[in-house]
């Protein structure tokens, strides 16, 4: 995914603190054809790596739903996406877990109705930057209580340096990246 690399690495900030600004690239503003590009790498990547078939894509709202989207298109399987607010319309039974989020602060509590995540269904997923995986989790959680299964997992942007939490293993797949972010000093360096 050398066009993605080049893009993070021309584009992306280091803020300090461990934090990165990657907006321009993957979740403000967003370029189609890359993502579109991307998404078909990691489908690619996810296909190749598990030998079940792939039911589902499932990520949290907002800035994974591209790269999901995307992903989800080139796989040809819907992608669902957690809400972090439940809405109104959202009946009974819900499937819900937590993730703490650094760049937002605080926490998110993720959403997704049962009715769209079913008993069996083999499902991936996929997020926009992987820091501690935090997310990843949450999402699997969901995937476990709606009794699915996660047979892939998988992001555009990971940073390398991030301590990855400790449930991440749990999630049962390896976690695939396109790009992934690397400090040297205070430069950003993408392999």
């Amino acid at each position: 995914m050398n066009e993605l690399a080049r893009r993070i690495e021309a584009e992306a900030v280091h803020l300090g603190g461990g934090m990165v600004k990657v907006d321009g690239v993957l979740n403000h503003r967003i370029d189609p054809a890359l993502m579109a590009a991307a998404g078909r790498e990691l489908a690619g990547r996810l296909q190749a790596g598990t030998d079940a078939p792939i039911d589902k894509v499932l990520t949290a709202e907002t800035s994974g739903i591209v790269p999901a989207f995307a992903t989800a298109l080139a796989l040809g399987v819907p992608c669902l996406f957690a809400r972090k607010r439940r809405p109104v319309t959202m009946a009974d039974p819900v499937l819900t877990a937590e993730a703490p989020s650094p760049t937002k602060g605080g926490t998110a509590h993720l959403h997704v109705a049962a009715e769209y995540l079913r008993q069996n269904e083999r499902v991936v997923l996929v997020d926009d930057f992987l820091a501690s995986g935090s997310t990843l989790c949450a999402l699997a959680t969901i995937v476990r209580a709606a009794g699915a299964r996660v047979v892939g997992a998988g992001c555009f942007v990971e940073k390398e340096w991030s301590e990855r939490a400790p449930g991440l293993e749990a999630i049962g797949v390896p976690v695939l990246s396109l790009a992934r972010l690397r400090l040297e000093g205070d430069r950003l360096r993408v392999d």
